[in-house]
């Protein structure tokens, strides 16, 4: 087994797409298996083994994190063939979860806006929506731009205070500009 190598590959655009373009579905889904990750549910040796690691290879896969799916089918083959070693788990879960504290430090950005704790709500939320917004932009669909900067208006985050310039920019159609704003 390689490892996840230098960093962790997440294809967004083709998770969300698999939850029928629901994004912040996709999100809440993305955080919700990245806390799970990995916990060893069962010992390298269980008949078991195989059915949880395939479990992984198949949520990782609808969910796009391309790197863990890789790691997953390349170690579920070990496990068919017999090739696997007590070595190799413990690799393949150091995988797992280096995979999970990755993708919770690159997506849960309820912690920290501009140096301020963001209100409750879904711990993905404000990723959620910053992600929408910048797909809406580059897109140039000012329908979902103004359903985006809307939600964020009504959530009054430190970070909302932008939104209204980003919203006039969008109403004129200057999708660059509130990108530049954005910092994308």
């Amino acid at each position: 087994m390689s490892g996840l190598k230098h960093h962790l590959i997440i294809d967004i655009d083709a998770g969300v797409r698999r939850f029928g373009g629901k994004h912040e579905r996709y999100m809440n889904s993305l955080i919700k298996f990245a806390e799970g990750l990995p916990g060893k549910k069962v010992d390298w040796e269980s008949p078991d083994l195989q059915r949880e690691v395939h479990s992984i290879k198949g949520v990782a896969g609808n969910l796009g994190v391309t790197s863990l799916y890789n790691e997953a089918i390349e170690f579920e083959q070990m496990i068919m063939t017999g090739e696997s070693t007590e070595a190799e788990y413990n690799k393949f879960y150091d995988t797992c979860a280096a995979a999970g504290r990755a993708i919770a430090e690159r997506f849960d950005d309820r912690e920290q806006a501009h140096g301020k704790p963001l209100p409750e709500g879904p711990p993905n939320e404000y990723a959620a929506l910053s992600s929408r917004l910048i797909v809406a932009l580059k897109e140039g669909d000012i329908t979902m731009s103004e359903e985006v900067l809307a939600r964020f208006k009504s959530k009054c985050w430190p970070t909302a205070c932008n939104m209204d310039r980003v919203y006039k920019l969008v109403e004129s159609y200057e999708f660059d500009e509130a990108l530049r704003l954005l910092g994308e």
